[in-house]
């Protein structure tokens, strides 16, 4: 069964496309780029649903599902594809930021319309940043795959297999020495059964986050967690939390397009920090157009 979902949201498809490519190695969606379609697997209520955004015009979503859908369960998903593609983001804001900026009004005019793609599935940003440490984007996503695949759920849609992430209640029954297999490290292993279990135990959650009332409260709350450092809280702040006023810090791709861009040998913190302090609600955006330097 097909339902469509019109919305009245312009997304702009060939400035958002690279990003597509860049995480094409993402077991957990698919782009369609000759139509231009995202594709993906949506855990909800017990169902698992296919969404297929493109536009016809605006931003439409095809939801393929076994039962009919309620009103509610329609604003739910329009909600999470507007959280998705950051659509309520202010991009007019920030380019009028960015035009009087003298690092961003190098690179802002070459990207117009490029919006962030988030993980809303917070327990997979965790593990991310955890897989992701220290190693290079393509190994990081092969052990992704792998654990997807092996305790994820997967659905058939058309000729495609589209995966989702497994939950903390799945990965916490995951042996030390089946995430070994994994290629995973033995530290890498214990913060990862450790924050699974924080996630289970409810320590961690959105509610948690919402409790605290500043950025600093985040990431002290992070970085308290053994294995998890301040790049990793920044991270999940940005990619999965929508923090708008935080940089990344000790961020290898970050500091080259700054020392590309500058001309300089070295990226110091108390640069980023004076960046941190001149952007405020402007970082979380910086940091994504100043990435695209890099692709």
């Amino acid at each position: 069964m097909k339902t469509r979902i019109m919305t009245n949201y312009h997304y702009d498809w060939d400035s958002n496309e690279k990003t597509f490519f860049v995480y094409q190695d993402d077991i957990c969606f698919h782009y369609d780029q000759q139509h231009q379609t995202l594709v993906l697997a949506l855990p909800f209520e017990n169902e698992i649903f296919v969404l297929e955004i493109f536009s016809l015009d605006n931003l439409v979503i095809d939801v393929y599902h076994s039962l009919p859908l309620g009103q509610d369960q329609k604003d739910n998903i329009l909600n999470y594809v507007i959280e998705l593609l950051d659509l309520n983001y202010d991009l007019p804001g920030f380019y009028l930021f960015s035009a009087q900026d003298p690092i961003l009004k190098l690179i802002y005019q070459d990207h117009l319309g490029f919006r962030a793609y988030s993980y809303l599935n917070l327990y997979e940003a965790f593990m991310w940043t955890i897989i992701g440490q220290q190693i290079n984007m393509k190994f990081a996503y092969s052990i992704k795959s792998e654990l997807v695949k092996k305790y994820g759920r997967a659905i058939k849609h058309k000729d495609l297999t589209l995966f989702v992430f497994p939950t903390p209640k799945v990965l916490e029954t995951v042996s030390f020495e089946d995430f070994q297999k994994l290629r995973l490290s033995k530290n890498k292993i214990n913060t990862i059964k450790l924050v699974t279990t924080m996630f289970v135990n409810h320590e961690i959650s959105q509610e948690v986050f919402n409790s605290f009332s500043t950025a600093a409260e985040k990431i002290k709350f992070i970085t308290s967690i053994k294995g998890l450092g301040i790049w990793s809280a920044n991270y999940i702040l940005i990619r999965s939390l929508k923090q708008n006023d935080v940089i990344l810090f000790k961020d290898v791709g970050l500091n080259n397009c700054l020392k590309t861009l500058l001309n300089l040998e070295k990226i110091e913190d108390s640069f980023l920090l004076a960046l941190q302090e001149r952007y405020q609600q402007w970082c979380r955006y910086a940091v994504f157009y100043l990435w695209r330097v890099l692709y």
